[in-house]
């Protein structure tokens, strides 16, 4: 074994992604259950440097944060850089010590559905509250001024209900779909590829595969001169 020399240093570490299997729950996530996620793990680094070269060694357990991603949040992460204040993710450990799954609470399309339900139920009570006075109203033998603005500010408020609030909430509703769609394709994405990944592994490991090498990229000779 050659000599190495050690160079250790408190901004020295090194990162790590990596693919895990089951259906941990993930914060933020559009998906209530995950074949496959994404591991980001950072641990602190020694350089050991050598005659061969240099090499890299970290402590096997120890890492100072690990965070996970569902297959959505990680292409997410990569592709959308400089905007926005993040992509969420969930702290799975910090200086080694494990970190409790987030808590159950509504998804963001089941929110918005139980918004929506409220919002309609409540406007139904007050609709038909203003039409009965309006009904009041038109059975008196004259409308007066103060009667026409009454009745004009009772439609002009079912109007703006169904004309914008309702559109609006129906189209948040829609966006939220799309993302779990969006979400349920990457996840599906990430099991396939996972699944290909480990049966090739599991060839090669069988010699059931030739592994062909590349072709050597042609070296550039001096021209005499």
């Amino acid at each position: 074994m050659e000599d190495e020399k050690e160079f250790k240093h408190p901004s020295y570490a090194m990162a790590s992604f990596s693919h895990r299997q089951g259906s941990p729950k993930l914060f933020h996530s559009a998906l209530e259950h995950h074949y496959n996620y994404v591991t980001l793990s950072i641990k602190t680094a020694t350089l050991l440097r050598g005659d061969t070269g240099d090499r890299l060694y970290g402590p096997i357990h120890g890492d100072l944060i690990e965070v996970d991603f569902s297959s959505a949040q990680f292409a997410e992460l990569l592709t959308t850089m400089n905007i926005g204040m993040g992509v969420a993710c969930t702290l799975h450990s910090y200086n080694n010590k494990a970190i409790p799954r987030p808590p159950d609470i509504d998804s963001q399309t089941e929110n918005l559905r139980a918004e929506f339900k409220d919002r309609a139920r409540e406007f139904t009570k007050e609709i038909l509250k203003e039409t009965e006075s309006v009904e009041t109203l038109l059975n008196k033998p004259t409308l007066n001024k103060a009667d026409r603005a009454k009745i004009l500010c009772v439609l002009q408020r079912v109007s703006q209900e169904l004309g914008q609030n309702m559109p609006f909430f129906v189209e948040m509703y829609q966006e939220a779909t799309e993302k779990v769609a969006t979400a349920a394709k990457a996840e599906i994405e990430g099991f396939m590829v996972g699944a290909v990944r480990q049966a090739g592994l599991a060839a090669l490991a069988a010699g059931q595969v030739q592994v062909t090498p590349p072709p050597q990229l042609p070296v550039k000779t001096e021209e005499k001169a």
